[in-house]
C-alpha cells in the first residue's frame, strides 16, 4: 500500500473519551486510515480504579503491597494500549 493512499485521523486528548475513540476507530476503520492519539500524559489514568489503590485488599496482604501491585490497573501506558491496535501515540 502506497503511503499516499493512507489517511491519518488524529485524536486530540487521552481521556477516557480519547481513548473509547481511538479503540472505536481501529475497529471500525480499514487499513487504509491511521489512528494517531495525542496527548500530554505518558500514561491513561482511569479514574474509577483509582479507589483501588487504597481499599482493595486480599487477605494478609500488606497494604503498600496491594497498591504497588494494582499501579498498573490505574496507570495505563499508552504505548502498551496502542501496540494491540492499529493506532500511534
Amino acid at each position: 500500500m502506497s503511503t499516499n493512499n493512507v489517511k491519518n485521523i488524529v485524536v486530540l486528548g487521552g481521556g477516557g473519551a480519547g481513548i473509547q475513540v481511538v479503540k472505536e476507530l481501529c475497529a471500525k476503520l480499514p487499513s487504509t486510515h491511521h489512528v494517531i492519539l495525542v496527548t500530554d500524559r505518558p500514561k491513561y489514568a482511569h479514574v474509577p480504579a483509582l479507589l483501588r489503590l487504597f481499599v482493595k485488599k486480599e487477605p494478609n496482604e500488606v497494604a503498600h503491597d496491594a497498591t504497588r501491585k494494582r499501579f498498573n490497573e490505574v496507570f495505563m501506558p499508552y504505548d502498551t494500549f496502542l501496540k494491540r491496535r492499529s493506532a500511534q501515540l
